[in-house]
């Protein structure tokens, strides 16, 4: 539909009418040419830039924050509390917000008290996007949450009370602990945020958008179902070019972080590039849970970062001006730091 010239669907069925259609990429010039249409894929990734940065760390805080709750009673309380707003429909909850932040709300007769103009928030470009994110926060945070409370509810307590007897604080704990054991489903979660960084949110914004808002508010997902579906507009080929756009970008978005994590574990690191008189380090150790990583490496040319499989001997080769007499290597897993220094030519455990 993307790549045809105005199909007629009205008149004709679908197949008949694509057929009777001519091939063209004028769907695409207008694409990336009419400054309407960049306005709203600016508008859609600062949406989506916004959620990321203000909201993504929020569950990840919220998690540890009930995951510390020792009362299981007041846990399961909270836990329920921060839910039910997941399940509320975005119509109900622009309502409530409406109210709240109308003319006649309750913020706007706080203000009126306190001297201040009343606003309407909701028909105010510079506040919308703002409004965006605090209503999507308050809906999505505690849902978003469950994920990392199975994460840490999985984490060894053996290794919280080793902690406490090394006298360990609890903040200690949760920096050294919980967060570390938890990354990788911080990380998983991460790549698969960017991959909707072209998807801000429609039934959101399309239930909070009017037309003092549209220039600051409208994003792609509401611009093609405006173009494709709103009333006096068919305009198949233009919004189903549109919607293509956007999931190739997105797909890139997701591809980019997904290659550059699954490269690291094969290539070879920059330092080492360039340099002579190469020298090999294996190191070996036991099967264990979680994939240790090199922390630390002496000489600096060296697999600095370079993550190794456990079980399995790996071999690290790098090239240096100088084969060292010693090394040093400094393994992480996870809670725990290991370091060793080892001579050229033996063996250690």
């Amino acid at each position: 539909i993307a790549f045809k010239d105005d199909p007629n669907f009205g008149r004709y069925p679908v197949f008949e009418a694509l057929n009777r259609s001519e091939w063209t990429l004028e769907n695409f010039r207008i694409l990336f040419s009419d400054p309407e249409i960049l306005r709203y894929v600016r508008n859609t990734l600062i949406i989506s830039v916004m959620k990321i940065v203000l909201l993504f760390p929020l569950p990840v805080i919220l998690a540890v924050m009930v995951s510390e709750i020792r009362n299981k009673h007041f846990s399961k309380l909270v836990q329920g509390l921060v839910f039910l707003p997941h399940f509320l429909s975005w119509v109900v909850i622009v309502g409530i917000f409406n109210n709240i932040f109308g003319l006649y709300g309750p913020v706007n007769n706080l203000s009126a008290a306190l001297g201040g103009e009343p606003i309407y928030y909701m028909g105010e470009p510079g506040w919308f996007r703002w409004l965006v994110v605090i209503l999507s926060g308050w809906k999505e945070i505690g849902y978003s949450s469950i994920v990392y409370i199975a994460a840490i509810t999985a984490i060894d307590p053996a290794l919280y009370e080793a902690a406490k007897m090394d006298g360990a604080t609890k903040m200690q704990q949760i920096w050294h602990i919980t967060i570390p054991a938890i990354m990788p489903t911080i990380m998983v979660m991460l790549i698969i945020r960017i991959g909707y960084l072209m998807e801000a949110g429609f039934e959101q914004v399309y239930a909070m958008l009017n037309s003092l808002t549209r220039e600051t508010g409208e994003i792609i997902g509401t611009y093609v179902y405006r173009l494709g579906l709103g009333s006096g507009s068919r305009d198949y080929g233009l919004s189903t070019a549109v919607g293509l756009f956007k999931s190739v970008i997105s797909t890139v978005f997701i591809s980019v972080p997904l290659t550059s994590v699954i490269m690291s574990f094969f290539s070879i690191p920059a330092a080492c590039a360039g340099l002579t008189n190469p020298f090999s380090v294996s190191i070996s150790v036991l099967p264990i849970t979680i994939t240790p990583l090199v922390k630390n490496f002496t000489p600096k040319t060296s697999p600095q970062g370079t993550s190794f499989k456990s079980g399995i001997t790996s071999t690290f080769t790098c090239f240096t001006g100088i084969v060292p007499k010693s090394f040093a290597v400094t393994v992480y897993e996870p809670p725990l730091t290991f370091f060793s220094t080892f001579r050229t030519g033996e063996a250690s455990s």
